[in-house]
């Protein structure tokens, strides 16, 4: 089900494409929905989610020693995933996981994707890494 709530061309407007359509149709104009036959349109060549280029959001939880945002910064520099701000709250206690989160320029989404699966088999992620795409608008 879908509902559509807003003004639109108007009653005036919407009455004339009607009576067109139907002077189309007694004069026996064939009127193709998107301009050509259903028989000439092709298949869109979409490419896969990983070819989708975006910006990301990501969060990870690591155990805050040192090393371990070096480690991050060069996989994600190997897969060619450029960071645009990272932040990190440090704890006392080094054995307390912390925070990473990290926001990249615009990337190819199977760039980041192998990155993050890199980072995730380290040994200092205590939780599975999360990803959002940033959405422009």
């Amino acid at each position: 089900t879908s509902l559509s709530v807003g003004f639109g061309a108007g009653q005036n407007a919407t009455a004339s494409a009607v009576v067109a359509d139907i002077i189309d149709l007694a004069r026996g104009n064939e009127i193709h929905t998107f301009g050509v036959p259903a028989n000439d349109l092709v298949d869109a060549d979409w490419g896969g989610v990983g070819d989708s280029v975006s910006r990301f959001y990501v969060r990870l939880v690591v155990v805050d020693k040192p090393g371990v945002l070096a480690e991050i910064s060069a996989i994600m520099r190997d897969n060619n995933v450029s960071m645009e701000a990272v932040l990190q709250r440090g704890e006392d206690d080094e054995n307390v996981p912390v925070s990473v989160v990290i926001t990249s320029h615009l990337v190819k989404q199977s760039n980041i994707v192998k990155a993050l699966d890199l980072i995730a088999q380290k040994q200092n992620l205590s939780e599975s890494p999360c990803l959002m795409r940033i959405e422009s608008v």
